[in-house]
Order: C-alpha cells, then sequence, then structure tokens
C-alpha cells in the first residue's frame, strides 16, 4: 500500500516539473549539449571561394523550447559574388565521428535548415563587401507522428554530432553548379 503511494506522489511529481518546464516556467539558461569550433564545419566545393566560418569562432549544440536542434554559425565574407543567382540556400549536414550523415531531420532531407527560406538573405550578404559578416540560426528535429518533435530521438541524434558540412542549395553557391 505505502508503495503506491509513494509511486503515486513521485509520478504527481514528474509530470507536475514536466508540465513547469513544457509551459516556459523552467530555466531558460538550458546548459548546452557541446560546444563544436567552426573548424570543425567543412565548407564545400567552390563555396570556400566565397566565405568561411569566422576565425576562432564555436557554436553549441542547443535546443529550443520545442526540442529542435539550434545551431548559430557565424559566416565571413570572402569574395564577392558577381553572379546572376536568384538564390543562395544554405544547409548544414550534420556529420558523426566517421564522417558519416546523421539522419537528423528526415522529412527535410537529413539536413539543418535556416529561417532565410528562400536564399535572399545569404545571397545578399554573398553580394556584400568581402570581410563582413553574417550570422545564421540552423534548426532540425525529428519528427514523429503529426509532424511533432520527437525530442528523445533528436536528442540521441545530436549527440553524435561532431562535425558539419555546410552546403549551398543543390545548384551551388549562388546558383553556379557544383561538381
Amino acid at each position: 500500500m505505502k508503495t503506491r503511494k509513494f509511486l503515486r506522489v513521485i509520478t504527481a511529481v514528474l509530470f507536475a516539473a514536466f508540465i513547469f518546464t513544457s509551459c516556459g516556467g523552467g530555466n531558460k539558461n538550458v546548459t548546452p549539449l557541446r560546444t563544436i569550433a567552426y573548424k570543425e564545419f567543412k565548407i564545400q566545393n567552390k563555396d570556400k571561394a566565397l566565405f568561411k566560418m569566422v576565425d576562432g569562432g564555436k557554436t553549441d549544440i542547443a535546443f529550443d523550447t520545442n526540442g529542435e536542434i539550434v545551431i548559430t554559425c557565424k559566416f565571413e565574407l570572402l569574395n564577392t559574388y558577381k553572379g546572376n543567382a536568384n538564390q543562395a540556400i544554405i544547409t548544414l549536414d550534420a556529420l558523426d565521428s566517421n564522417g558519416t550523415k546523421i539522419n537528423i531531420a528526415p522529412s527535410f532531407g537529413n539536413e539543418l535548415r535556416s529561417d532565410d527560406n528562400d536564399g535572399s538573405q545569404f545571397l545578399d550578404f554573398l553580394k556584400g563587401t568581402p570581410g563582413s559578416t553574417k550570422t545564421m540560426v540552423f534548426k532540425a528535429a525529428i519528427t514523429g507522428e503529426g509532424f511533432k518533435t520527437d525530442v528523445v530521438a533528436t536528442q540521441k541524434a545530436a549527440e553524435k554530432i561532431v562535425a558539419f558540412e555546410v552546403k549551398t542549395d543543390e545548384e551551388g553557391s549562388a546558383g553556379e553548379t557544383r561538381n
């Protein structure tokens, strides 16, 4: 009898804690899972001639209130893009310790995407002045039924991240064909 009462109390306490943190009443300063230096970000193809990660930078693997992985990146422009592209969509592929792409957002090609959905912000950056910087936030999550974030699966996937591949749209940075 005491065991049953004890289990009810524990269940009630855990449920209250879950509700409290889910509704925003919890600690907003969540410790990040891990910090990754920008030297672990591999910029692909000819994009290396246009931009790089800022020297000495790093980012945290963190989670938003919905359980999505959040990665903040700061880029530096090396050379001004002079082409005629209409967009420059940039994404991140999360990599494990073997350099293998991690399935992090299956419904979105397993890539972390920025909020620059049409690629106009990054294109504006690429057409800017060398030395200028642009900070972008990338998010991804593994989703379950009803496209709701599967927090546990997302966190397990995030635990494997040790590096990122930085890619632009399939036509390449600012519309150039990549090999």
